[in-house]
């Protein structure tokens, strides 16, 4: 009887230390707010060429979700630098947006803004059933219309988790117009690269 009973209480042992152990590991899993997303992002900026024209192209990517939920608004601002890191003004619009979903284009929008330093296109963040509006993402820009002092490129991504509504205000700097507006829950992310 003896020998039955360490057959017995091995199983047990090893099943509650399994059950703590899981009990544990699922109790210290990390979970993130809005305000902590921008460090669990991947950002690339990048100039590729598609049938001759050159585009920048920024990319973004979520690799968790905040557990305060999907508000609020992106803003991807692209700004074009001279060799002293100066502005150039653009005098077209030659930008667009593409939200995705795995690799499916779920948005679209051609409907850019002037900054005061560059030009900015938005979209809201937003979870419709199945479908997350604002995780992954690019910004396309069209550079065929590039100034001939353009030296340096200049991406910027705002994300904003503030329950108010965004309203992009021409000409004025991103941060400003969403202060103006009573958004001060925010963070930017910034990628810059000398044009080839």
């Amino acid at each position: 009887m003896r020998q039955n009973r360490i057959v017995l209480l091995l199983p047990l042992t090893v099943m509650v230390f399994l059950f703590i152990f899981g009990y544990l590991t699922i109790n210290q899993a990390q979970s993130i707010t809005n305000e902590e997303l921008n460090e669990h992002i991947e950002f690339q900026l990048e100039v590729t060429t598609n049938e001759n024209i050159p585009h920048a192209l920024g990319r973004w990517n979520w690799l968790d979700f905040p557990e305060d939920g999907m508000l609020g608004h992106g803003i991807i601002e692209f700004i074009i630098l001279n060799e002293n890191m100066k502005p150039i003004e653009f005098t077209e619009r030659l930008g667009f947006l593409q939200l995705l979903q795995s690799s499916d284009v779920i948005f679209a929008v051609e409907d850019s803004f002037f900054t005061q330093e560059g030009i900015a296109l938005t979209f809201e963040n937003d979870i419709d059933e199945n479908t997350m509006f604002g995780p992954k993402g690019l910004a396309i820009l069209d550079l065929t219309e590039l100034d001939e002092r353009a030296v340096f490129l200049e991406v910027k991504y705002y994300h904003t988790w503030d329950e108010q509504q965004y309203t992009p205000i021409e000409g004025e700097e991103v941060i400003e117009s969403l202060e103006a507006q009573g958004i001060y829950q925010y963070w930017v992310i910034e990628r810059s690269m000398r044009l080839p």
